[in-house]
């Protein structure tokens, strides 16, 4: 089933061009009192990835396994070829332009109050292509072809596996007959050839004041832009979806305190936050495939205290506390769902936790120094502790569509250690170090997610387990 005038390559691969220029003028004015700033910014990238799928022989079994039937039922007889070596070659491309023009201004307005002004203005420009080398799709076509096709869609959706699959516009060249199948719309891949383009007037305001030597208070709000793009892969345009994704927008206040403390000896820090979210960009993994989707709205707010104190000439502390409330609103996506860009996995998120955001996270640390070898080294012994609350771990709360929850999906209440004992010179020209991370061994869950072709099966990427080693550090 190879296209004319290409070949099969079982090799991928991302090349990524990148080319930035920034110019910026600043200076002071006003006495000294306004430090300002001008700039230009422009930046252009080009994506060229390839990636190859093939099935081998596994698949069949693996996938009639998954849905409890005989190893051999998706492929029996003549109209279900084996997909053994079935393969697709795709490639993507995409060039982004981005332009900026932008001002960061600081003015003391008195001995004790400054203002913070800082305007930038984005335009952002990307062209996004998928196009199919190569493939064979006997599997795929003959389940297309079938009269009366075993499992109906199922049978073509495993059939035809959407990154081994051929290109809607390929497979009516190769047989037009199975491009007829409305189920090949549906299913299969669709090259795309477009343009996302965006602007936005980035801005932050913020104030500070002080009080006396000791304290500063401080408050600001922020309207912020993360640019929005393509999906470059396969599954993207399937269907005759919309490989794109949109940009996402931010609203974020915070109010604040800096205080010195033991008379200079510590500093404590406090800070609330709220953070409102426009067309929040969640990135999803699959199972094969990492995909950004957007929901509509999203929300965050919380409380972060910070201390760190030198409590003898020999032993300093810290202690770190956060509190964030981060979850999709119920009306989190306001698309009716007979919209044609209704998302239901944006729909399914409404009123969930955000993934991997716990409510509180606490932090506490200590450090430990002496001279030792009558001062001809330093001896330091340094330890943290990490506690975070329940937390979520996959993307989607329940299955799509339905009020059935995933399994895995929390990670409990876990703590975490870390220690590094070494001896350094007291001109840090040498220093050797023994460490260990996570000494406890506490396992715990990254990512959870569904693994694709095997109904009713969870993966999930671990963090790392205990890790030890040795460091040795020197300068010339």
């Amino acid at each position: 089933q190879a296209l004319p005038g290409t070949a099969y390559d079982p090799l991928g691969g991302t090349e990524i061009l990148t080319t930035t220029h920034e110019a910026r003028l600043q200076g002071l004015a006003l006495d000294d009192r306004l430090d300002w700033l001008v700039g230009l910014y422009y930046s252009d990238e080009e994506i060229d990835s390839r990636g190859s799928l093939t099935l081998l022989d596994e698949f069949q079994a693996g996938v009639s396994a998954g849905y409890g039937l005989p190893a051999n039922l998706l492929f029996v007889d003549a109209q279900f070829a084996d997909a053994t070596g079935d393969f697709a070659t795709n490639q993507f491309f995409q060039d982004g332009q981005s332009f900026s023009i932008f001002t960061h201004n600081d003015f003391s307005v008195t001995d004790q109050l400054d203002l913070t002004v800082g305007l930038r203005y984005v335009e952002e420009s990307k062209d996004g292509k998928y196009e199919q080398l190569n493939g064979n799709f006997d599997a795929c076509i003959g389940q297309l072809t079938n009269t009366a096709p075993l499992l109906g869609a199922t049978g073509v959706a495993l059939n035809c596996f959407v990154f081994a699959a051929p290109e809607l516009g390929v497979l009516q060249q190769l047989n037009p007959a199975a491009a007829a199948n409305p189920l090949a719309l549906v299913f299969l891949p669709q090259a795309f050839d477009d343009t996302f383009e965006d602007e936005e007037l980035v801005y932050t305001l913020k104030a500070g004041y002080k009080v006396n030597d000791d304290i500063n208070v401080y408050g600001g709000f922020t309207h912020g832009f993360k640019s929005g793009g393509f999906n470059l892969d396969a599954s993207a345009g399937s269907g005759g979806a919309d490989p794109r994704f949109d940009s996402e927008k931010i609203d974020a206040f915070e109010l604040g305190l800096k205080a010195t403390i033991l008379d200079g000896r510590g500093v404590f820090n406090a800070a609330a936050f709220y953070q409102d979210m426009e067309d929040f960009q969640v990135l999803e993994f699959t199972g094969v495939r990492f995909q950004t989707f957007n929901v509509a709205k999203a929300q965050s707010s919380g409380i972060e205290v910070e201390t760190q104190a030198q409590l003898t000439d020999n032993f300093a502390a810290s202690l770190g506390v956060t509190y964030t409330d981060a979850y999709y609103p119920e009306d989190c996506d306001t698309l009716d769902a007979t919209d044609p860009s209704f998302n239901p996995n944006a729909a399914n998120l409404c009123g969930a936790k955000l993934t991997n955001a716990p409510e509180w996270v606490t932090i506490v640390g200590g450090n430990y120094e002496r001279m030792i070898a009558d001062g001809n080294a330093n001896l330091f012994v340094t330890g943290s502790l990490r506690h975070e609350t329940e937390r979520r771990t996959s993307t989607q709360t329940t299955e799509i569509g339905t009020n059935v929850a995933l399994p895995g999906d929390f990670q409990e209440a876990n703590t975490k250690v870390n220690l590094r004992i070494g001896v350094e010179a007291p001109d840090e020209r040498w220093a050797v170090e023994l460490w260990g991370n996570n000494i406890t061994d506490e396992r715990t869950k990254n990512v959870t997610f569904n693994i694709p072709l095997r109904a009713n099966s969870r993966g999930q990427f671990v963090q790392d387990p205990a890790t030890y080693g040795i460091t040795l550090r020197t300068k010339f």
